[in-house]
C-alpha cells in the first residue's frame, strides 16, 4: 500500500515538471524551433544523399601463387588508393559496409618483365570494377599499374631449435635427450646474399610450467625477414616421467697414491643416493659409479679428513648426495 502511494506521488511530481518545462509560451517557441531545425537537416541529408558525389577509398592488395625461388621487394604498395563517383547513399554504403575485399595479384598469370613482375591499369581496373555497383564511376586510382621487383632466391636445409623453457611438476623430469621436434629441420629460401647468414631457425617462444604428462604441441617458426621457411611450422614432443629416490652402498678407491705409501680409510664404503627416473631405475647400479679420494688432497688436508669425489656416474640422474662426504684416513709407510 505504501509502495503505490509513492509511485503515485512520484508520477504526479514528473506531470507537474513536463507541464511546466512545456507549458510556458516561449518553452513551446523553443520545441517548435528544434523541430524545424532537425527536420531541415533531415531533408537536407536525403537531398544529399541522392545527389551524385564523390569519394575515395582504399582497396588493399594481397598476392597468391608467389613462386618459391623469388622474394618480393619491401617498396611495394600495401593498396590502391580508387576516386569513385555515385550518388552519395551509395557511396555511404560503401564506407559503412566496408565491402572491399583485396584485390587479388595471382602470380600465376603475370609475366617477368625484366626483373620484375608487371600488373597493368586493365588487370587492376578489372578487379576494381568487380567490387562496385554499375552507377558507381571509377574517376580514377593510384597507382595505375604495379611494377614488383623480386630478387631470386636461394636455399638450403637448416636445423630447427627450440625457443623456451619447459619446467615439470615436482617429483617428475623430462626424459634425458628425448624434446624432439619434428621435423627437426626445414628448408629455407632467402636471397643469395642473406642464405649464408641464416644458421638456423628458432620456434617461437614457449614458456610452461608444471608439466605432469607427456608434452605435444604444434610451434610456428620465427620469421625471418626476406626468406621463407617451409614448412613453417614443427610438432614438439616431450616426454614426461615421474622420478623416485634411490641409495647404494658403493665402496672408495684412492687415486695418485705413491708406491711408497699405503693408505687406510674410514669408512671403506659409503652411501650414495640419488633421483632416477623409473625407466632407468634398474639400470643405475654400483658398476656405473666410481667414488675415489685423491691423495693430492689428503696431504693437503689439515684435519685427516679428506673430500670425495665422483668421478663417474650415469647421465640419467641428479641430485647426487654422498653419506658422508668426506673420509678420515691413516698413511703408511710400505
Amino acid at each position: 500500500m505504501m509502495n503505490r502511494k509513492k509511485l503515485g506521488t512520484s508520477l504526479r511530481y514528473l506531470e507537474k515538471k513536463v507541464k511546466l518545462l512545456f507549458g510556458t509560451y516561449r518553452n513551446k517557441e523553443l520545441l517548435t524551433f528544434f523541430f524545424f531545425i532537425a527536420l531541415s537537416f533531415l531533408f537536407w541529408m536525403l537531398q544529399s544523399m541522392n545527389e551524385d558525389t564523390e569519394k575515395s577509398f582504399s582497396i588493399p592488395v594481397k598476392f597468391s601463387n608467389i613462386p618459391g625461388n623469388i622474394v618480393l621487394e619491401d617498396d611495394i604498395p600495401d593498396d590502391i588508393k580508387v576516386r569513385i563517383k555515385d550518388k552519395g547513399l551509395i557511396l555511404l554504403n560503401y564506407s559503412i559496409k566496408k565491402r572491399f575485399t583485396p584485390i587479388d595479384i595471382d602470380f600465376s598469370i603475370l609475366n617477368d618483365q625484366d626483373g620484375k613482375y608487371v600488373v597493368n591499369e586493365a588487370m587492376l581496373l578489372s578487379s576494381i570494377k568487380k567490387q562496385l555497383k554499375l552507377t558507381s564511376s571509377i574517376l580514377g586510382f593510384t597507382p595505375q599499374q604495379l611494377k614488383l621487383p623480386y630478387s631470386t632466391r636461394v636455399n638450403k636445409k637448416v636445423p630447427v631449435k627450440l625457443k623456451g623453457e619447459i619446467i615439470p611438476k615436482l617429483q617428475s623430469r623430462i626424459t634425458e635427450n628425448k624434446i624432439t621436434l619434428t621435423p627437426d629441420s626445414v628448408q629455407v629460401f632467402a636471397p643469395e646474399s642473406k642464405i649464408g647468414e641464416i644458421e638456423c631457425v628458432y620456434t617461437d617462444s614457449i614458456y610452461i610450467t608444471e608439466v605432469s604428462e607427456d608434452l605435444t604441441k604444434s610451434l610456428s617458426l620465427e620469421k625471418i625477414e626476406g626468406a621463407s621457411i617451409i614448412p613453417s611450422s614443427v610438432s614438439l614432443f616431450v616426454p614426461i616421467e615421474e622420478y623416485t629416490e634411490k641409495r647404494i652402498s658403493l665402496p672408495v678407491d684412492v687415486i695418485n697414491m705413491p708406491d711408497t705409501l699405503d693408505v687406510r680409510i674410514f669408512p671403506s664404503n659409503i652411501q650414495v643416493s640419488f633421483f632416477v627416473g623409473l625407466s632407468d631405475f634398474k639400470g643405475a647400479v654400483p658398476d656405473s659409479f666410481r667414488i675415489v679420494v685423491d691423495y693430492n688432497d689428503v696431504i693437503l688436508s689439515t684435519n685427516q679428513k679428506a673430500p670425495l669425489s665422483i668421478i663417474s656416474m650415469p647421465s640419467s640422474i641428479n641430485n647426487v648426495r654422498l653419506h658422508p662426504d668426506s673420509i678420515e684416513y691413516i698413511i703408511e709407510i710400505r
